[in-house]
């Protein structure tokens, strides 16, 4: 099929929803996998389970495709030809987006797309799809100070949030909840919201929630001075000066240099 993975996500869950995988499990046909909403609005960080295993038709390898759990070669899909592969292109940055929050630390972030061009039946652009800084790193008035209650307080935040907003249903959900809980940057950074009815992940923590388990993709393995915080639905590892992917960290001089400089 002639869709990306998040356009998947885009075409089964609604607008604005993004595909993530399980765990380590990055063009698996074996495995379950999520869309998230990160379109700003009511609903922004919805979680959705799509799937128990990989997405029909999509990429697993090089010249190969998913079906039926299994990464598998147009021959063995008893095509006739290999089908068309494109490989894709990385899209402008968009500009920067304002502070997700005005105190409790936040983050700003670009985007771009994979899209110039489009990949068909070929992976998804190597490198990152955002860039971003964390911002307003001051407590807010009312945070509490500990790692596991400001992160209470950010799920019972957010919700409170969607039950405001319509997008879960008041009659089932509390507006409180807890962070999902196991291992894996992929559980650090979603919400479970208290129902009578089912243990779930329901939504994504804010960004610039403090989290410990970053994803590997983008961590820096046994480095120092690195900030640890969510962002879009996952634990990333900001540098010391508070910028992702993370450049600055260990003995670099500039985490030397006292945050109120410049």
């Amino acid at each position: 099929i002639n869709v990306t993975h998040h356009e998947y996500c885009e075409k089964n869950a609604g607008i604005g929803y993004r595909y993530r995988e399980k765990e380590n499990m990055k063009y698996s046909c074996n495995s379950g996998y999520y869309c998230i909403k990160l379109k700003e609005g009511p609903g922004f960080g919805l979680i959705t389970r799509e799937g128990s295993q990989g997405i029909v038709g999509m990429y697993c390898a090089p010249g190969k495709v998913c079906l039926k759990k299994q990464c598998l070669t147009y021959k063995l899909m008893h095509l006739t030809k290999p089908w068309f592969v494109r490989a894709g292109g990385w899209g402008d940055w968009s500009s920067y987006t304002k502070c997700s929050r005005t105190c409790g630390t936040g983050v700003q972030f670009a985007f771009r797309d994979c899209n110039n061009p489009k990949p068909i039946q070929s992976k998804y652009c190597d490198g990152n799809e955002y860039k971003a800084k964390l911002c307003n790193e001051q407590p807010c008035p009312s945070d509490p100070a500990s790692y596991d209650t400001i992160r209470k307080a950010r799920a019972d935040e957010t919700c409170k949030r969607l039950i405001d907003d319509g997008s879960l249903n008041a009659t089932i959900f509390k507006p409180t909840g807890k962070a999902y809980g196991g291992t894996g940057y992929d559980n650090d950074c979603d919400v479970h919201c208290d129902n009578s009815k089912r243990h779930s992940r329901d939504a994504i923590l804010p960004d610039g929630t403090p989290c410990k388990q970053p994803d590997p993709e983008f961590n820096v393995a046994g480095a120092s001075n690195l900030k640890l915080h969510c962002f879009r639905g996952k634990c990333q590892a900001f540098g010391c000066d508070s910028r992702f992917p993370a450049q600055h960290h260990g003995n670099d001089p500039l985490c030397n240099v006292p945050v109120n400089l410049k």
